[in-house]
């Protein structure tokens, strides 16, 4: 979850509140600000622990476990969005390997809300917009992923969706597919070439991001 970047609590709504208070425990970045966002929202007394530059792998396996053990929990940063140069990509990618259920909360952009979901490293992104419609220049497009040894990120249109899983086959890192970003039928593929291409009838006529994890992780 993204916490305003001016700390100004009211931006986050009642909807997004009501799930904070449900949730078992919440992820912040530093002791202090996490205490101080959770009065702003009247969560005074809510378990929670931190992930930040100093939380080694042990420990965060630990709050893998802890969260595959409860209903629900949130990750946040400080200010802005985790796992974007912000903590927490890795801690992502161990959620996933442990079977953890992972979703995106009050997010304003599908490129950023999709980087985050990825677990991939988001330090430095390429956004490559959307690819070409048709003809050499889109087959070269996707020969040429990731570009700079970045993760790299582009938009799709919801008819190609199919066709996209076929392009793909030319990228040989992991990749992330993010479709009906904030809702219900909300849809991660995520996983090399013929993972994404086993798990294909899963995509529906949506709009859709897609994220190529870079060699810089």
């Amino acid at each position: 979850m993204p916490n305003p970047i001016n700390s100004d609590l009211e931006f986050i709504g009642r909807k997004v509140k009501d799930i904070l208070k449900s949730s078992d425990f919440v992820i912040g970045e530093e002791r202090k600000n996490t205490l101080r966002f959770l009065a702003g929202i009247d969560l005074r007394g809510k378990d929670f622990y931190l992930l930040n530059e100093h939380t080694d792998y042990d420990e965060k396996f630990k709050l893998a476990k802890k969260v595959s053990e409860s209903n629900s929990a949130v990750l946040f940063s400080d200010a802005g969005t985790p796992c974007v140069s912000d903590p927490g990509y890795d801690f992502i990618d161990l959620c996933y390997s442990l079977n953890i259920k992972v979703k995106t909360l009050c997010f304003e952009s599908s490129i950023m809300a999709a980087l985050s979901a990825s677990g991939f490293y988001a330090e430095k992104f390429v956004y490559a917009g959307f690819p070409p419609i048709k003809g050499d220049e889109r087959k070269n497009f996707f020969k040429n992923l990731p570009i700079n040894n970045m993760t790299t990120i582009f938009l799709e249109r919801p008819y190609s969706i199919k066709k996209i899983t076929d392009e793909l086959k030319v990228v040989k890192n992991r990749i992330f597919i993010h479709q009906n970003i904030g809702f219900k039928e909300e849809t991660f593929l995520r996983g090399f070439y013929k993972e994404i291409e086993k798990k294909r009838d899963l995509l529906t006529k949506a709009p859709f991001a897609v994220v190529i994890e870079g060699n810089n992780a």
